[in-house]
């Protein structure tokens, strides 16, 4: 066990303790397990996801046992990463740019974890300061009020990622001769190929949250289980898998479509009449890059 194994398992220690010593974390334990029996199903799916590009990863000579330790901590930035990015691709965000932003802030967090182990001081020092910004970022990504404490967060992240580059590369020209370079440059892709490898999962998983939000609407609108099915119908051979419209499709429309769901061809009249009406301003290029 090196350094940073060796301080993690002392941070997630401290956490635990700390989180049980106060009364109320205590006594919301029944909540927080029951909150995640209901979200069992999406990360028993992604996990499942990540244990199938694994496969195909060790088929194809990009992974070896020895990189176990490497994908449990990429799976788990990876869980909070993509959460942030599914949420905020549910409000119509650009998928492109969101993908991007995650793939960016993967790459920084793994090129930390992957090549040097730092002494442990410096080790106990820098995870907490990389956990605390990078959950700041995700955190205030769809929050206009802490715009000003992303660009904080995001600054800090990239002088931090620098400083570990450079310290890479010291230790990469210090060190040359003694480097495994058939376990390195597979801890260097590691980040790449399975992050590449989920934009499937994310996008499905993604589209499947949006409609589920109109869904449950349309049964709020209407109790009759065929308008329901033919709402659904409607729904998916007209909006297809445009984020933005499936998003700003609200309740008003939702009735409209229930009332006019004893046909298909009705139902995807009130839906294209919903995508003919006057668009909602877009926002300017440099928002959405906030937000994403």
């Amino acid at each position: 066990m090196n350094d940073r194994e060796i301080a993690t398992l002392i941070w997630l220690g401290v956490f635990l303790v700390g989180a049980l010593s106060i009364r109320d974390v205590r006594e919301g334990l029944g909540g927080v397990f029951a909150s995640l029996l209901r979200l069992a199903p999406p990360i028993l799916a992604m996990l499942a996801w990540i244990g199938g590009l694994i496969y195909l990863g060790e088929r194809y000579g990009l992974w070896k046992p020895a990189l176990i330790y490497d994908s449990v901590v990429w799976s788990t930035t990876a869980a909070v990463l993509f959460g942030g990015a599914i949420g905020v691709f549910n409000k119509g965000k650009s998928v492109k740019r969101l993908y991007l932003k995650v793939l960016g802030a993967s790459l920084l967090l793994e090129f930390y974890v992957n090549l040097y182990t730092l002494p442990l001081i410096p080790e106990l020092m820098l995870i907490p300061w990389v956990a605390v910004w990078t959950m700041m970022a995700v955190y205030a990504t769809d929050k206009e009020e802490f715009r000003p404490a992303k660009k904080v967060a995001d600054r800090l992240l990239t002088i931090t990622g620098l400083a570990l580059i450079a310290f890479v590369a010291v230790e990469l020209i210090t060190g040359w001769g003694a480097i495994n370079w058939g376990l390195t440059w597979r801890k260097l892709v590691l980040p790449v190929w399975l992050t590449l490898g989920m934009l499937p999962f994310v996008l499905i998983l993604g589209f499947y949250a949006s409609y589920n939000g109109v869904f449950s609407r349309v049964r709020w609108a209407t109790e009759n289980r065929r308008e329901r099915m033919i709402s659904r119908l409607a729904l998916i051979t007209r909006l297809h898998a445009r984020a933005r419209e499936v998003h700003a499709f609200d309740f008003m429309w939702s009735r409209r479509l229930a009332e006019a769901s004893s046909s298909l061809a009705s139902a995807r009249a009130v839906v294209a009449g919903f995508r003919d009406r006057e668009p909602e301003p877009e926002e300017p290029e440099e928002e959405l890059e906030e937000a994403a």
